[in-house]
């Protein structure tokens, strides 16, 4: 045997250290056994609050993975304060490969709301004249009207609003309102007869949401009544509403002609006994038997500052604030509590719900670096956001589906040298919802291989700097939108090229810049912008003029449906108005692949 030198020999001697797997068993485990096998698996989670004995004491590693067992429900949520190594991360596993239960580990939010009692009279259901369809209960203490998020059997209930919504999941869409004009929306009051109707003092404590101006909607607790106006007042509005129109709602009122239809609750909010529900029922079948829930957990994953290279990948995860992310109220992140190489794969996140006037998101993260957001389905989120990156570098969020979004399916704020890329976005028809928001000092953007449809505007850019759109089927033709547009302040190089923008309404265009804070175009004057080879509404358009706008602007080998007179066509240009001639005369612009696949 050759002679070996007493270091070398240490090395050779030494015990190899190998990545442990830890399981999790909501169901069957126990956190006193090792958590090393099927078998022997923990209750809890390490960091989970509630975890105890060795699953409070586990500390997982570069190369370990935490393994939840897939058909079981894990109601509690996690702080994710460990870090891995670039080529060995630490991987949080919801049965990706199927061999620890049956499908996807899912984690559940909510909690279930028991002890209802049938209204015997008006009285009791707050004098409303349907109390023969109403029940009772209490919600856990501290429950806000906002907050409960109320589902029975998995289906969403709303709280109640007049006129009632069509769809429970975007209640604030203006023009289902009651109409004001000049004068009856003010800041911070409103009047119309409609208040008197719907029980005028009775309305103080209940909400009142105000279409306010272009695409915005607030909620506002209603403070007090003036029975010498019909009016109400409430906390400020963000910003003066129109002075010649809007439109108001009115919420959590327990009236007749608000609370009027299955699927609807009320929250008495400041009883002394704590919080009561007031609940029509679906299908007025009785919510002891079918499974009646409410929110109660904000967080399933919260990454805690500095960790790093760790993957949450294979989970269903529905019914909390925030699905997964870094961001903790009060706590702005800066460069030391960089998130690193995190990455959020083939999760099913569902009813995502804000239980405040914040917009949440299934997955929001801040100072993240080179991570990436990939192939995981989000749907049915309620006032929330999909996926949102705030103050990134070299991200990405891509081959996505979302649908059913609130509160904005892809945003970026501060973001660099990040891309969106082959995600697919639809029916999300708020009233502020656009399907890809690229905002806030993002620069060196790509956006590329997406397909947006029946959102509010497909994609919007304001205050960012060089971003290449390319590839893209963007249509906004169902909410009579423009596909995409630029509002303020976008410079650099600019390159639309190779896509479908197909827009509604009467601006004819596949492509607009200026709004509400660029009246005039001069946010744009040092944006070189290159549009090519595009299937569009119309040209670029300023759309505060009305004009094609063609500073800096290079065209060339685009199709558009229609064009303004004023417009020069440019090299290889042309208009054709027939879609279907462009597509080989496939109906409903089938080539998009837009809609369920």
């Amino acid at each position: 045997m050759p002679y070996l030198s007493p270091p070398l020999l240490a090395i050779l001697l030494a015990p190899t250290l190998t990545a442990a797997d830890f399981f999790i068993d909501a169901e069957a485990g126990d956190d006193n056994r090792d958590g090393t096998s099927a078998t022997t698996a923990f209750k809890h989670s390490p960091g989970d609050p509630e975890a105890t004995g060795n699953a409070a004491t586990r500390s997982p590693a570069a190369g370990d993975r935490i393994r939840f067992k897939g058909g079981v429900i894990y109601p509690g949520g996690l702080v994710v304060a460990w870090s891995g190594a670039a080529d060995k991360p630490v991987i949080i596993d919801g049965n990706t490969d199927g061999s620890f239960g049956k499908g996807r580990a899912i984690c559940d939010g909510s909690r279930p709301v028991t002890g209802w009692t049938r209204c015997a009279n008006a009285a009791e259901a707050g004098g409303n004249d349907h109390f023969q369809h109403l029940w009772k209960a209490k919600l856990p203490a501290g429950s806000t009207a906002l907050g409960a998020n109320l589902l029975q059997n998995g289906r969403t209930l709303c709280l109640a609003q007049y006129p009632t919504p069509t769809d429970y999941n975007f209640t604030d869409r203006w023009k289902e309102y009651v109409p004001t004009t000049a004068g009856q929306l003010k800041i911070t009051s409103a009047t119309h007869p409609i208040l008197s109707e719907l029980g005028g003092e009775r309305l103080v404590g209940c909400y009142i949401q105000a279409y306010r101006s272009t695409n915005r909607v607030s909620m506002r607790k209603i403070t007090a009544w003036d029975a010498a106006t019909g009016g109400v007042s409430f906390d400020k509005l963000e910003t003066e509403p129109y002075k010649d129109r809007g439109a108001i709602a009115v919420v959590n009122s327990a009236h007749s002609k608000v609370l009027d239809a299955p699927g609807e609750y009320v929250v008495f909010e400041s009883e002394k006994d704590g919080p009561t529900v007031l609940l029509w029922p679906l299908d007025d079948k009785d919510p002891n038997t079918t499974g009646v829930t409410t929110a109660k957990m904000d967080i399933m994953f919260r990454l805690a500052y500095k960790a790093h290279d760790v993957h949450i990948v294979g989970f269903h995860i529905r019914n909390y604030q925030y699905g997964i992310t870094n961001y903790v109220k009060g706590h702005w992140n800066n460069d030391e509590d960089r998130n690193a190489r995190i990455r959020i794969a083939n999760n099913d996140f569902e009813r995502i719900r804000s239980t405040t006037n914040d917009r949440t998101a299934a997955c929001y993260l801040i100072q993240a670096e080179d991570s990436h957001i990939e192939d995981n389905i989000v749907r049915d989120t309620y006032r929330a956001r999909g996926f949102c990156l705030h103050t990134a570098w070299r991200c990405s969020i891509r081959r996505n589906t979302l649908t059913n979004i609130f509160g904005g399916p892809i945003t970026f704020f501060i973001t660099s040298a990040s891309e969106i890329v082959g995600n697919r976005i639809g029916d999300s028809p708020a009233t502020h919802t656009n399907g890809i928001t690229v905002y806030e000092k993002s620069k060196d953007i790509l956006v590329a291989d997406n397909t947006v449809w029946n959102s509010n505007v497909a994609m919007t850019c304001e205050n960012t700097e060089n971003v290449i759109i390319r590839g893209n089927a963007f249509d906004s033709q169902a909410q009579s939108c423009q596909p995409l547009s630029f509002w303020h302040a976008v410079s650099g190089d600019v390159l639309v090229e190779n896509n479908i923008l197909l827009g509604g309404g009467d601006t004819a265009s596949g492509f607009t810049i200026a709004g509400l804070n660029d009246k005039s175009g001069a946010t744009f004057a040092n944006m070189r912008t290159v549009v090519r080879d595009n299937i569009m509404t119309g040209p670029m358009l300023m759309v505060m003029s009305g004009k094609p706008w063609t500073n800096k602007v290079t065209a060339e080998s685009n199709i558009y449906l229609a064009t303004p007179t004023s417009y020069t066509l440019g090299t290889k240009e042309r208009v054709e108005s027939d879609l279907g001639k462009l597509v080989g005369g496939i109906p409903e612009h089938r080539y998009l692949r837009l809609g369920p696949k």
